[in-house]
C-alpha cells in the first residue's frame, strides 16, 4: 500500500510593525475651488491629525497601519479617503453642507434642555484622566496693518482631567521661532503686569476660554458674576443639522447687555449631548462708548473646538483675538490698535502615561514666563518634519513686515 503524505504548511500572519507615511496637498471648495483653513484632518480611530492653512494647504505625517483619512469641517460634508488611494499633492474637493433645520416644531425651551444636558454630561464626554496634547502654538501682534511681532512653537501641554485645578497644566516647548523685535510696551501695562498679574498670556487666555473647564469646577463663576451660566445666557435653538453621520444642534447665546455685550453659539453633538465648538465675541455697547474705532478696539473674539479620540472629547483648536495694548490706541488719529492673536492647533492626543515625555525643566513654560522670553535654539530640521505648514501668503506678510521693521529700527 502506498501512503500519500501530506504536508500542511501553516501560514501565521506577520504583525505589522507601525511605518511613517507622509502626505501633502490642498483642500478646496468644489464649486468655486477656493481654498478652506482649518480643515480637520485625521486618521479614522486614531489619535493623529493636523489642519489645513490660511491658504488650504496641509502636510501630514503619520505612523501605524491605517484604514482612511478624514477630512471635516462644520460647514462641509466629510470626506474620507482609503490610505490605497492617497496620493502625493493631492487635492481634496469637499461640498458645502449648509444648517438645515429640521422639519418639527422646536420648543421655546428645548434650546435650555440641550445645554443643561450639555452641561451635565461634561464628566462622562470629556478627559477624567492625565492627558497629553502634542500641539502647533503661533502668536502674532498686528499693529493697524503691518506685524510688528511674531512666532511659531511647537509645544506639549501635560494637562489632567477637568476635575482637576486647570492651572497644573505643564507646557514643554519642543522648539520655537520668534521675530527679533517686538512691541515696546507701553509702562501702564508694564504697571500692570507687574501688580496685577504675572502669569502668561497665552495660558490665561487657554485657562480663560476653555468654557466647560470652568463650568464644571465652579458653575457659579463667570466672568466674575455670582450666577449660574445657564440662568446668566440666553440661549436659542438656530439649527440642527448633520455633522458627518451625527445630528448637532447650533445654539446661539447673548448675555445681558451692560457695558459689554457677550454673545456667540454653541455646536452640541446630539447623540452623546458634547459640545464640539464654542464660539464668542465681546463688544462695547453704547453704554460704554458710541465710537465705531473704539468699539472695534475693544472687542475680543475667540473659537475652541473639540474632537473625539477614543471615548472622550479633547481640545482640537483654539482662537483668541484680542487688543493686546490699550495705552497705544490713537482714538484722534484712529490708530494703534495692538491685535494680539493666539492660535493653537493640536496634532496628536496621548491619554495613556507610558507616551507621556519628562517636561523638561529648561523648556518649560512656566505660568510666569513668556514664550518670547524662551531661549531654545532654533532648529530647522525639526520643522521640516513637523505636521502643519506655517507658510502661506499671511505668513510672507508677517515676515515682509518684520524686515521692514528691523529695516528702520
Amino acid at each position: 500500500m502506498k501512503y500519500i503524505v501530506v504536508f500542511v504548511i501553516f501560514f501565521f500572519p506577520l504583525k505589522v510593525y507601525s511605518q511613517t507615511s507622509k502626505i501633502w496637498g490642498k483642500v478646496v471648495d468644489s464649486k468655486d475651488n477656493s481654498s478652506i483653513e482649518n480643515v480637520s484632518i485625521y486618521i479614522r480611530d486614531s489619535n493623529q491629525g493636523t489642519f489645513s492653512n490660511e491658504e488650504g494647504n496641509f502636510i501630514f505625517t503619520f505612523d501605524g497601519d491605517f484604514t482612511s483619512i478624514i477630512f471635516q469641517i462644520i460647514g462641509y460634508k466629510p470626506v474620507e479617503i482609503l490610505i490605497s488611494e492617497v496620493s502625493d499633492n493631492m487635492t481634496i474637493r469637499m461640498d458645502q453642507d449648509p444648517y438645515f433645520l429640521q422639519e418639527v416644531l422646536i420648543e421655546a425651551d428645548s434650546s435650555l434642555q440641550i445645554m443643561q444636558n450639555a452641561f451635565s454630561r461634561i464628566k462622562q464626554n470629556y478627559p477624567n484622566k492625565q492627558h497629553l496634547l502634542k500641539a502647533y502654538y503661533r502668536e502674532s501682534v498686528l499693529r493697524d496693518d503691518n506685524y510688528v511681532r511674531f512666532l511659531d512653537a511647537a509645544i506639549g501641554i501635560n494637562d489632567f482631567s477637568y476635575r482637576s485645578d486647570p492651572l497644573r497644566r505643564k507646557i514643554e516647548v519642543y522648539n520655537l521661532r520668534k521675530s527679533k523685535n517686538f512691541v515696546e510696551e507701553s509702562l501702564m501695562r508694564k504697571i500692570f503686569a507687574l501688580f496685577l498679574t504675572d502669569e502668561n498670556d497665552f495660558l490665561i487666555s487657554l485657562n480663560f476660554r476653555d468654557i466647560l473647564r470652568r463650568y464644571h469646577r465652579e458653575p457659579s463663576y463667570f466672568r466674575g458674576i455670582n450666577k449660574d451660566l445657564l440662568s446668566f445666557f440666553d440661549f436659542k435653538v438656530d439649527s440642527i443639522f448633520k455633522n458627518g453621520m451625527e445630528p448637532v444642534a447650533k445654539i446661539s447665546f447673548s448675555a445681558p447687555t451692560g457695558m459689554f455685550s457677550t454673545n456667540g453659539f454653541f455646536l452640541v453633538n446630539l447623540t452623546d449631548y458634547a459640545v464640539i465648538s464654542i464660539e464668542m465675541t465681546r463688544v462695547p455697547t453704547d453704554l460704554l462708548t458710541k465710537d465705531l474705532f473704539l468699539k472695534k478696539a475693544l472687542s475680543n473674539y475667540s473659537i475652541v473646538e473639540y474632537r473625539k479620540v477614543n471615548d472622550r472629547y479633547y481640545l482640537s483648536r483654539f482662537f483668541s483675538q484680542g487688543t493686546e495694548n490699550l495705552a497705544a490706541i490713537d482714538s484722534d488719529s484712529k490708530s494703534g490698535i495692538q491685535v494680539l492673536k493666539m492660535e493653537l492647533w493640536v496634532n496628536e492626543v496621548f491619554d495613556n502615561k507610558r507616551f507621556f515625555e519628562k517636561i523638561k525643566n529648561k523648556n518649560k513654560l512656566e505660568w510666569k514666563a513668556e514664550l518670547r522670553d524662551l531661549d531654545i535654539p532654533y532648529d530647522s530640521a525639526f520643522w521640516k518634519s513637523y505636521n502643519f505648514i506655517p507658510d502661506s501668503l499671511e505668513y510672507q506678510k508677517m515676515v515682509r513686515d518684520l524686515e521692514k521693521l528691523n529695516s528702520n529700527n
